[in-house]
């Protein structure tokens, strides 16, 4: 995958939402690069909410058939404040602590393709 946790001690509040029809693993990028689940099988519609820090990456996987999902236009979202935001390091409360909002979804647009001797819709196309 190529991308890491990043050493990093600007906390941030990041909730998940998965718009997509599909149930999603999201997986936290360690500091080795190594992928590590904190969600299994979110359902279709529904929000989670986590801690983290800013530069950690997250992913998304369709549950059922493994295919990378989006996290807000991206493969790999790594996380960051939102633009409003300039904290400096330890300098926030649990409370007013930054919030991101990160939306999962099916890569590409719906398009018709001709497959099996049929018209169909399918998903084309990457995260971008």
């Amino acid at each position: 995958m190529g991308v890491k946790s990043e050493i990093s001690r600007v906390r941030v509040r990041v909730t998940f939402f998965n718009a997509s029809s599909r149930h999603v693993d999201i997986f936290w990028v360690d500091f080795n690069g190594k992928i590590v689940r904190y969600f299994h099988r979110a359902p279709p519609q529904s929000l989670k909410k986590i801690l983290t820090y800013v530069t950690h990456p997250w992913v998304a996987l369709d549950s059922d058939t493994g295919q990378k999902l989006c996290l807000s236009g991206e493969e790999v979202y790594v996380t960051k404040l939102p633009p409003r935001e300039n904290v400096e390091e330890d300098e926030e409360t649990e409370d007013d602590m930054p919030t991101v909002n990160i939306r999962i979804h099916i890569p590409g647009k719906l398009v018709l393709q001709f497959r099996h001797s049929a018209l169909q819709l399918v998903h084309a196309g990457t995260c971008n």
